[in-house]
């Protein structure tokens, strides 16, 4: 049997209500962790102050993990976006 990893997403958000549930996530990870590190960074901690339920964080999460791993994802998107306004067109 295949095993789920540990720090990918559960399911994919695909409806508007469910891709601002895991944008609320994200950020809320990500602002905790800001402030007050990864071993203070509970899937309770996150959850309440994303404003959703626990059970709700691990329908997309299956663990503290894998959200962080959403934030660095993230977080290099929008390196390679800005880093792609910011390079030379080629020529055509």
């Amino acid at each position: 049997m295949a095993r789920i990893s540990p720090t990918k997403p559960r399911k994919s958000a695909l409806q508007a209500r469910s891709r601002a549930t895991v944008d609320a996530l994200v950020e809320a990870t990500a602002r905790i962790l800001v402030r007050d590190g990864f071993e203070k960074a509970s899937t309770n901690r996150i959850a309440d102050m994303a404003g959703v339920s626990v059970g709700s964080l691990y329908q997309y999460f299956p663990s503290k993990e894998a959200l962080v791993a959403a934030v660095i994802d993230r977080h290099n998107e929008e390196i390679m976006a800005r880093s792609a306004q910011h390079s030379p067109k080629s020529p055509t």
